[in-house]
């Protein structure tokens, strides 16, 4: 008997050891999940298999701060411990976050008779509050061991208390990254939308002196302008702020743009474009191709005798890339006469429509070199690559100039 007896207490102190260094695995890899669900999942998976639990639940406050909560389980049964049910718990956890057992030599919380009525008719043992920055964020619910004499015990408590400290660490974590990527988010927004109020004035002084030269001598032209110019307004409201359209709605949006400096130069603009059809459903940053074909104009040939060329070219790259090519045969840009290698980088001659589209481009992709400008006295060429990555915010905003046949679509 006394051999059977160390044979057992020696099985049962090596499974406890190995459900302790299963524990600590898990621990000193839980920094590693990113989703709330997951961590979740995983945490009342290994929680309930360490403490050999015959059923257990874990709620937590989402980490997105939106009021809801993430929850998992491990081996429900009835009568299952429900959101509805928890909600009507937690209000006491949230001012008592002090841990709760069926097992009165280890309980540390005096729960009101209703609270303890609801904890006994759902068959739990344990309570383990998760505290987040001075506060309750989420419980641990424990059903009874699954043994037949197994009881939690102090060591047990321990360990849950060190594990809950940890899983609050981990799920403010992913609220701070969250947070990141909402403010990355509104920063692209934002950006895009200080770049529409750039561009509007500049299109409507430009537009506005150009209507009134042509309304006395050409009217029929007049009219062209203006219909393109509300086609214009129209497409950057149906837009939004979404950082996203796809390549034939933003060449769109160039074509009428240059409907209307061909307008105001004359013979003295000449344009040409050529697109792979295969990229006309190509996402794009909004407003992107645009923004370098005002440069071109605007920087290069508006200060050069005689006017220029402008071309825009779509193709794919050799590695799939879909490529935006923009060329003009202005007067270039001094600080890039004589280099080798194309910009990779933000330059200092950079004005703010161009900063702008690089700084979109690296939050949207995550890259630096996406935007590339080579020039010499006899013109420029900017080239914006587009990676092959198919944004969930692609936008598909009805036509802007439904009405007028063929304006933005």
């Amino acid at each position: 008997i006394r051999r059977v007896h160390l044979f057992t207490s020696s099985l049962f102190a090596g499974e406890r050891r190995q459900a302790r260094q299963d524990l600590a695995r898990f621990q000193s890899n839980i920094s590693d999940y990113l989703d709330a669900q997951v961590l979740v999942s995983k945490t009342i998976e290994v929680i309930g298999s360490v403490f050999d639990s015959r059923s257990a639940v874990l709620y937590v406050m989402s980490p997105a701060g939106d009021g809801s909560w993430v929850m998992g389980n491990y081996h429900p049964e009835p009568p299952y411990l429900t959101e509805r049910v928890f909600h009507r718990i937690w209000p006491h956890f949230e001012a008592h976050p002090d841990l709760w057992a069926s097992n009165q030599q280890l309980n540390e919380n005096k729960a009101p008779a209703d609270v303890r009525l609801t904890l006994a008719n759902h068959n739990v043992a344990l309570v383990v509050p998760i505290r987040g920055d001075g506060r309750p964020t989420g419980l641990i619910v424990l059903g009874p061991k699954a043994g037949r004499r197994a009881v939690y015990n102090l060591e047990d408590l321990d360990l849950l208390r060190s594990l809950s400290g940890q899983l609050a660490l981990a799920v403010a974590r992913l609220g701070l990254v969250e947070r990141e990527k909402e403010l990355a988010a509104e920063s692209t927004e934002a950006r895009l939308v200080a770049l529409r109020a750039q561009i509007n004035p500049h299109f409507l002084f430009n537009a506005l002196n150009t209507i009134l030269s042509l309304i006395s001598e050409r009217p029929e032209e007049a009219e062209t302008v203006v219909e393109k110019l509300a086609a214009i307004f129209r497409y950057t409201l149906q837009a939004g702020s979404k950082p996203f359209v796809s390549m034939q709605e933003e060449l769109t949006l160039v074509e009428d743009y240059l409907s209307i400096e061909k307008a105001r130069f004359g013979e003295n603009l000449e344009v040409e474009c050529r697109v792979d059809d295969a990229l006309r459903r190509h996402p794009v940053p909004a407003f992107a191709v645009q923004t370098i074909v005002e440069n071109a104009i605007k920087h290069g040939l508006e200060r050069k005798r005689g006017g220029g060329r402008v071309e825009i070219t779509a193709g794919t790259g050799d590695d799939g890339e879909a490529l935006v090519t923009v060329t003009d045969t202005g007067i270039g840009i001094p600080g890039l006469f004589g280099r080798s290698e194309p910009t990779r980088d933000k330059e200092p001659f950079f004005g703010i429509g161009l900063e702008n589209v690089h700084d979109r481009l690296r939050q949207l992709f995550g890259h630096e070199d996406l935007l590339r400008i080579r020039s010499s006295p006899d013109g420029t060429t900017v080239t914006l690559r587009l990676p092959e990555r198919r944004p969930e915010n692609l936008t598909t905003p009805q036509p802007a100039g439904a009405d007028a046949g063929n304006d933005p679509a």
